[in-house]
């Protein structure tokens, strides 16, 4: 796949294809594009949409996502921020933005940071500056999320391979565990991967003795 996967949730394919052209006017990276388009407003297409695209997050099939704020179909109306909640509530640091015309509706609900809301005259105004500028932290925003993402899991890996080589200490099973939660804000599963290592009794128990060896040293 390219670098940098952007992930687009819309209703209508002209504004799909313009804010595909803003982003590759102003990019300077490898940028591939997927997206997710809603047709029809009903709970089995916007469910099945959040499915996909949580899967598509754990796949590493997208890098960043792009959702707009106001999705009209068949006279139905769903808010952007409303999926924008329910993603992030599943998968904390994946990085997203909202385009709208009203960043204050946005802004009001408590949901979204400031920093998350693109106004949309603002970002397909591709000959001014602050286009350009938006379309940059959308890619700096990603890098970061890439590379933190890459860190987490290559330590994990690490741990697992201490852990092959020299069986289970409570400090490497700790340290398994405390990067695992990180990598549960970055990616979107209920899988650990210490419980493929280990029972769920096993890690119990050697959390009760690391507490207890910690209540010691107090």
């Amino acid at each position: 796949m390219s670098k940098y996967i952007i992930g687009i949730i819309d209703d209508e394919p002209f504004n799909v294809k313009t804010i595909r052209g803003t982003i590759k006017i102003h990019a300077t990276e490898d940028v591939g594009f997927k997206t997710y388009l809603l047709n029809e407003l009903d709970e089995v297409s916007i469910s099945k949409i959040y499915k996909e695209v949580l899967k598509d997050i754990e796949n590493n099939s997208i890098s960043t996502l792009i959702i707009d704020e106001k999705i009209i179909s068949n006279s139905n109306e769903i808010r952007g921020s409303e999926i924008f909640a329910k993603i992030k509530q599943k998968v904390d640091k994946f990085p997203m933005i909202i385009l709208t015309n009203f960043p204050d509706d946005c802004m009001n609900d408590n949901i979204i940071d400031p920093d998350k809301i693109y106004k949309k005259i603002d970002f397909l105004n591709i000959d001014s500056d602050t286009s350009k500028e938006l379309v940059k932290k959308i890619f700096l925003n990603a890098q970061k999320y890439m590379e933190q993402r890459c860190i987490v899991e290559q330590k994990i890996k690490e741990l697992e391979e201490q852990i092959e080589n020299n069986g289970y200490k409570s400090q490497i099973v700790t340290d398994i565990i405390e990067n695992e939660e990180m990598l549960q804000n970055l990616r979107p599963t209920d899988f650990r991967q210490i419980e493929k290592l280990m029972k769920p009794d096993e890690i119990k128990e050697i959390l009760e003795l690391i507490k207890e060896a910690n209540d010691l040293t107090e």
